[in-house]
Protein backbone atom coordinates (compact mmCIF):
# COMPACT_ATOMS: atom_id res chain seq x y z
CA UNK A 1 0.00 0.00 0.00
CA UNK A 2 1.01 3.25 -0.66
CA UNK A 3 1.71 5.44 2.47
CA UNK A 4 -0.71 8.25 0.77
CA UNK A 5 -3.43 5.82 0.42
CA UNK A 6 -3.37 4.03 3.96
CA UNK A 7 -6.38 4.18 5.74
CA UNK A 8 -4.67 2.72 8.61
CA UNK A 9 -1.46 2.06 9.45
CA UNK A 10 -0.65 -1.33 9.96
CA UNK A 11 2.31 -2.25 12.26
CA UNK A 12 2.14 0.87 14.46
CA UNK A 13 1.78 0.57 18.01
CA UNK A 14 -2.46 0.84 19.09
CA UNK A 15 -3.58 4.62 18.57
CA UNK A 16 -0.77 5.46 16.20
CA UNK A 17 -0.44 6.09 12.23
CA UNK A 18 2.35 7.08 10.40
CA UNK A 19 3.13 10.96 8.82
CA UNK A 20 1.00 12.37 6.37
CA UNK A 21 -1.76 9.82 7.02
CA UNK A 22 -5.42 11.72 5.88
CA UNK A 23 -7.15 10.31 9.55
CA UNK A 24 -6.10 8.74 12.70
CA UNK A 25 -8.22 6.21 13.61
CA UNK A 26 -8.10 5.27 17.72
CA UNK A 27 -6.19 8.46 18.42
CA UNK A 28 -7.12 10.41 21.98
CA UNK A 29 -9.81 13.06 21.86
CA UNK A 30 -8.20 16.32 19.87
CA UNK A 31 -5.16 14.41 19.06
CA UNK A 32 -3.20 13.07 16.20
CA UNK A 33 -0.36 11.12 15.32
CA UNK A 34 3.12 12.22 12.99
CA UNK A 35 5.78 9.62 12.41
CA UNK A 36 4.25 7.28 14.72
CA UNK A 37 4.76 9.20 17.47
CA UNK A 38 2.19 10.65 20.04
CA UNK A 39 1.52 14.45 20.12
CA UNK A 40 1.77 15.38 22.97
CA UNK A 41 0.05 17.93 24.90
CA UNK A 42 -1.49 19.05 22.26
CA UNK A 43 -4.93 21.21 23.15
CA UNK A 44 -8.34 20.08 21.95
CA UNK A 45 -8.79 21.36 18.11
CA UNK A 46 -5.04 21.15 17.47
CA UNK A 47 -3.49 18.81 15.21
CA UNK A 48 0.19 18.01 13.88
CA UNK A 49 1.89 19.58 10.66
CA UNK A 50 0.87 18.39 7.17
CA UNK A 51 -3.00 17.50 8.47
CA UNK A 52 -5.28 18.19 5.62
CA UNK A 53 -8.41 19.48 7.47
CA UNK A 54 -8.15 20.78 10.84
CA UNK A 55 -11.68 19.92 12.27
CA UNK A 56 -13.25 22.56 14.91
CA UNK A 57 -10.62 25.45 14.44
CA UNK A 58 -12.25 29.47 14.52
CA UNK A 59 -13.14 31.20 11.38
CA UNK A 60 -9.46 32.04 9.88
CA UNK A 61 -7.24 29.95 11.84
CA UNK A 62 -5.85 26.66 11.16
CA UNK A 63 -3.07 24.64 12.74
CA UNK A 64 0.82 23.93 12.04
CA UNK A 65 3.18 22.02 14.09
CA UNK A 66 0.95 21.70 17.27
CA UNK A 67 0.54 25.34 17.06
CA UNK A 68 -2.30 28.05 17.05
CA UNK A 69 -2.09 29.81 13.86
CA UNK A 70 -2.98 33.68 15.06
CA UNK A 71 -5.64 35.00 12.40
CA UNK A 72 -4.17 36.12 9.33
CA UNK A 73 -5.01 39.28 7.19
CA UNK A 74 -7.48 39.19 4.64
CA UNK A 75 -6.46 37.16 1.53
CA UNK A 76 -3.38 35.45 3.50
CA UNK A 77 -2.96 31.81 4.52
CA UNK A 78 -0.71 29.42 6.19
CA UNK A 79 1.46 27.06 4.77
CA UNK A 80 -0.31 23.77 4.01
CA UNK A 81 -3.61 25.25 3.00
CA UNK A 82 -5.35 23.83 0.09
CA UNK A 83 -6.91 26.46 -0.70
CA UNK A 84 -6.01 30.55 -0.74
CA UNK A 85 -9.57 32.14 -1.03
CA UNK A 86 -9.42 35.47 -1.52
CA UNK A 87 -5.93 36.18 -3.56
CA UNK A 88 -5.17 38.42 -6.77
CA UNK A 89 -5.39 36.25 -9.84
CA UNK A 90 -2.14 34.16 -10.15
CA UNK A 91 -1.04 34.91 -6.63
CA UNK A 92 -0.91 32.49 -3.21
CA UNK A 93 -0.12 33.05 0.49
CA UNK A 94 3.07 31.20 2.42
CA UNK A 95 3.49 31.86 6.09
CA UNK A 96 0.90 34.12 5.72
CA UNK A 97 2.93 36.28 3.85
CA UNK A 98 2.28 37.37 0.26
CA UNK A 99 3.77 36.43 -2.63
CA UNK A 100 5.05 38.58 -4.48
CA UNK A 101 6.19 39.32 -8.20
CA UNK A 102 4.15 35.88 -9.16
CA UNK A 103 3.36 36.54 -12.97
CA UNK A 104 0.03 35.77 -14.40
CA UNK A 105 -0.63 31.74 -14.03
CA UNK A 106 2.03 30.82 -11.60
CA UNK A 107 1.47 29.55 -8.23
CA UNK A 108 4.01 29.06 -5.18
CA UNK A 109 5.03 25.97 -3.94
CA UNK A 110 1.97 23.72 -1.85
CA UNK A 111 -0.55 24.73 -4.95
CA UNK A 112 -2.72 22.18 -6.05
CA UNK A 113 -2.58 23.46 -9.80
CA UNK A 114 0.36 25.10 -11.20
CA UNK A 115 -1.31 25.90 -14.75
CA UNK A 116 0.43 27.81 -17.30
CA UNK A 117 3.79 26.77 -15.91
CA UNK A 118 6.69 27.19 -18.83
CA UNK A 119 7.97 24.32 -20.80
CA UNK A 120 9.39 21.71 -18.99
CA UNK A 121 8.23 22.77 -15.11
CA UNK A 122 6.06 21.23 -13.25
CA UNK A 123 4.01 21.91 -9.55
CA UNK A 124 5.30 20.05 -6.37
CA UNK A 125 5.51 16.25 -5.88
CA UNK A 126 7.46 15.58 -8.61
CA UNK A 127 4.86 14.79 -11.40
CA UNK A 128 6.04 13.45 -14.46
CA UNK A 129 7.16 16.52 -16.70
CA UNK A 130 7.31 16.50 -20.22
CA UNK A 131 9.89 17.77 -21.61
CA UNK A 132 12.64 17.10 -19.34
CA UNK A 133 16.49 17.15 -20.24
CA UNK A 134 17.60 13.30 -20.34
CA UNK A 135 17.83 12.45 -16.62
CA UNK A 136 16.40 14.74 -14.82
CA UNK A 137 13.22 15.94 -13.55
CA UNK A 138 11.34 19.01 -11.60
CA UNK A 139 10.08 19.63 -8.93
CA UNK A 140 8.13 23.23 -7.37
CA UNK A 141 8.92 24.45 -11.08
CA UNK A 142 13.03 23.68 -10.46
CA UNK A 143 15.66 21.73 -11.58
CA UNK A 144 16.91 18.20 -9.52
CA UNK A 145 20.10 17.65 -11.05
CA UNK A 146 22.16 15.14 -10.62
CA UNK A 147 19.72 12.48 -10.93
CA UNK A 148 20.06 9.35 -12.98
CA UNK A 149 18.08 8.11 -15.80
CA UNK A 150 15.07 6.34 -14.31
CA UNK A 151 13.93 9.19 -12.29
CA UNK A 152 10.74 8.29 -10.38
CA UNK A 153 7.35 10.06 -10.01
CA UNK A 154 5.45 10.28 -6.88
CA UNK A 155 3.27 8.13 -5.11
CA UNK A 156 4.57 4.28 -5.72
CA UNK A 157 5.15 4.16 -9.43
CA UNK A 158 7.48 1.75 -11.62
CA UNK A 159 10.83 3.05 -11.35
CA UNK A 160 12.71 1.88 -14.30
CA UNK A 161 16.84 1.27 -14.23
CA UNK A 162 16.35 1.38 -10.42
CA UNK A 163 18.65 -1.09 -8.59
CA UNK A 164 16.16 -4.19 -7.04
CA UNK A 165 14.66 -3.04 -4.25
CA UNK A 166 15.87 0.95 -4.58
CA UNK A 167 14.54 4.01 -6.40
CA UNK A 168 15.83 7.66 -6.14
CA UNK A 169 13.40 10.84 -4.81
CA UNK A 170 15.26 13.93 -4.03
CA UNK A 171 18.49 12.37 -5.57
CA UNK A 172 18.61 10.27 -2.31
CA UNK A 173 18.46 6.16 -2.51
CA UNK A 174 15.57 4.27 -0.55
CA UNK A 175 16.62 1.10 0.68
CA UNK A 176 14.36 -1.69 1.45
CA UNK A 177 11.26 -1.02 -0.34
CA UNK A 178 9.44 -3.70 -2.93
CA UNK A 179 11.01 -4.21 -6.05
CA UNK A 180 10.85 -0.94 -8.50
CA UNK A 181 8.57 1.05 -6.11
CA UNK A 182 9.27 3.11 -3.08
CA UNK A 183 7.28 5.33 -0.72
CA UNK A 184 7.05 8.89 -0.62
CA UNK A 185 10.01 10.15 1.94
CA UNK A 186 10.96 6.62 1.68
CA UNK A 187 9.06 6.00 4.22
CA UNK A 188 7.28 2.53 5.11
CA UNK A 189 3.23 2.44 5.71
Amino acid sequence: RVKWDCPKCRGCPHGRTKRHCAQCSACAHGKVRRDCAQCRGCPHGKLKQNCEVCSGCMHGRIKHSCALCSPCPHGKVKQICAVCSGCPHGKVRKYCSQCKGCEHGKLKHCCSLCSGCPHGKVKRQCIQCSGCVHGRVRKNCGKCTGCPHGKRKHACVDCSGCPHGKVKRYCRHCSGCPHGKVKQFCLIC
